[in-house]
């Protein structure tokens, strides 16, 4: 029987939830005080050592989880192999283990790996049926607002279940808070379609609803660093989708969504949306701006001019 497992994968509430049902059933045979969840950072090569060592208190098991990839040697690995209890299991669980580093190779391929998925899109869309009691079309309506990851998805349909009466679009559109990744993929749409005050209501609507101005930020400087690949690749004589993506080493989504801006972008203007934007994060980075959590409203300012700029500029 295997000791040592790693969950990973980019489905978090898929991994999330194998991890709760481990601890939960573990729990009920063992005794609570046979776990421990090491989830503090960092911890050192000694505390998990200590905690891999330890028999159990009168059970047949011990569960350690660790939240993440000890930070640690290839030999101080081999020493956990060597000191781990024959009776403790160790799960280690990290959703993005980095490939690069050589302890999360060497982990990878001695643990007994479990791999969360993102589910495809109908078993997706699926789920939201019937975790949200709603018809095909509005868990596709939903899916289309909120995105694909299941713990968004998760927390939208619980408030929306709160709320009472018919999950419908209604409901979702005044509820439903956009992710920032979904908010800027249809601001970007906007855009596309030099439609300064639309775009610039949108951005209000979804601010209003909770979104993060600074999240918000964030998204629109990758769009801009997505607009900048597209229009050298247009400017280079690429005109079809694939080859502007391939090119510029973009998505097939956003080389189709941002050609047609492109096109009507010369490298003049293209400078002036580019300039403006970095004399905003400079200041945003350096206090010229007041933007905080709790007093947002200067960023906000600063993301209705960058927003502007690439109709207006």
């Amino acid at each position: 029987m295997s000791q040592v497992f790693l969950f990973t994968g980019e489905n978090r509430f898929a991994l999330q939830e194998e991890k709760m049902r481990w601890i939960h059933e573990f729990k009920a045979k063992h005794g609570e005080e046979n776990f421990l969840n090491i989830d503090k950072k960092p911890f050192t090569f000694s505390e998990v050592c200590d905690e891999i060592a330890t028999a159990p208190f009168i059970a047949e098991r011990r569960l350690v989880v660790v939240e993440g990839i000890p930070k640690i040697e290839k030999e101080q690995w081999e020493s956990m192999m060597e000191c781990i209890h024959p009776s403790t299991i160790l799960l280690i669980c990290e959703p993005k283990p980095d490939k690069r580093l050589s302890i999360a190779k060497l982990i990878l391929a001695s643990c007994e790996v479990k791999e969360f998925l993102k589910l495809p899109h109908v078993k997706l869309k699926e789920w939201v049926q019937r975790l949200g009691a709603v018809t095909p079309d509005i868990a596709e309506y939903l899916i289309s607002v909120v995105g694909t990851d299941q713990m968004l998805l998760h927390s939208e349909i619980g408030k929306l279940r709160t709320y009472g009466g018919a999950i419908d679009k209604e409901a979702i559109d005044t509820l439903v808070m956009l992710s920032s990744e979904q908010a800027v993929w249809l601001l970007m749409d906007l855009l596309a379609a030099e439609d300064a005050n639309k775009a610039l209501s949108f951005t209000r609507q979804v601010l209003l609803k909770g979104e993060n101005a600074h999240a918000l930020w964030s998204r629109l400087l990758w769009m801009l660093s997505q607009f900048v690949l597209v229009c050298s690749a247009v400017w280079d004589g690429h005109t079809s989708p694939p080859a502007v993506a391939k090119a510029a080493g973009v998505s097939f989504p956003s080389a189709k969504t941002l050609i047609p801006l492109a096109r009507k972008t010369d490298p003049v203007r293209l400078s002036r949306i580019v300039t403006l934007f970095a004399q905003y994060e400079k200041a945003l980075k350096t206090g010229g701006f007041r933007a905080t959590i709790e007093a947002p409203e200067e960023l906000e300012a600063v993301l209705d001019t960058c927003i502007s700029s690439f109709v207006r500029s």
